[in-house]
């Protein structure tokens, strides 16, 4: 007991802002490459889509 009451007394502990900086970036990576690859992944369904339509209307025929 008498360590926790010194430990509650005791000026607080210095803050890692290096590490939080570091944590904050690489979620901002992280959130970007999942949008960037988001975008890219639609862009080849779209382009899918179309190769499709284009290849149906030549059997159609």
């Amino acid at each position: 007991m008498p360590q926790r009451v010194k430990a509650l007394l005791a000026p607080p502990v210095p803050r890692r802002n290096g590490a939080m900086a570091a944590f904050a970036v690489l979620v901002a990576a992280c959130c970007t490459s999942l949008a960037l690859t988001a975008h890219d992944t639609e862009r080849l369904f779209e382009a899918a889509m179309h190769a499709h339509a284009a290849g149906a209307g030549l059997h159609a025929r």
